[in-house]
């Protein structure tokens, strides 16, 4: 109130912080239909960098969660999503099978390549931007497990491709996390 006696009025409209919910796509891809401005996902409570859009890709085993901001500039987060991903086992034509782990690696993981027909004979490493950043070339055998050290490699998402002569046996992805 001022001295003449007038009233002041102003009106306040109070909205409620964003509450988006994550759902899942397949087994790995995680996404929210909520509309924000900007997005930023997380991965047992750590921000997971470059994750800023409405979905993640999990590539490892751990509770996810996506905060986001609306049109109004006010924040909030999803409630916690557990995925879990077990040991990268693809059966593939040939009677060719591959496993990759542990994944994530740490410090190094293992292929485990069994072969009942064609044999493999080379094994390559992709970065993120499909730079290949290994290639070993690897004896015809029936079972054979090959040991890779990771240390070196930044931590993100790498593509391991199996071949036979230059014919793609398998793909499969590992993540590095140190």
């Amino acid at each position: 109130m001022n001295r003449s006696g007038d009233h002041c009025r102003k009106n306040v409209t109070v909205k409620p912080d964003p509450s988006p919910d994550i759902l899942l796509s397949g087994t790995t891809t995680l996404y929210t239909t909520f509309a924000g401005t900007s997005y930023q996902w997380y991965k047992d409570g750590v921000a997971i960098s470059g994750s800023v859009s409405p979905s993640h890709e999990a590539v490892a085993t751990g509770t996810y969660y996506v905060s986001v901001v609306d049109s109004n500039n006010c924040s909030g987060r999803s409630s916690n999503r557990l995925v879990e991903l077990n040991i990268s086992v693809k059966p593939i034509a040939n009677g060719v099978s591959v496993s990759l782990y542990p994944n994530p690696a740490h410090d190094k993981f293992i292929i485990r390549i069994q072969n009942d027909g064609e044999a493999a004979n080379q094994i390559r490493i992709y970065n993120a931007i499909g730079a290949q950043v290994r290639s070993l070339q690897i004896q015809e055998q029936k079972i054979q497990e090959i040991e890779f050290d990771v240390r070196n490699l930044s931590n993100g998402v790498y593509i391991v491709k199996v071949l036979r002569n230059e014919s793609l046996l398998s793909v499969d992805r590992i993540s590095v996390q140190k």
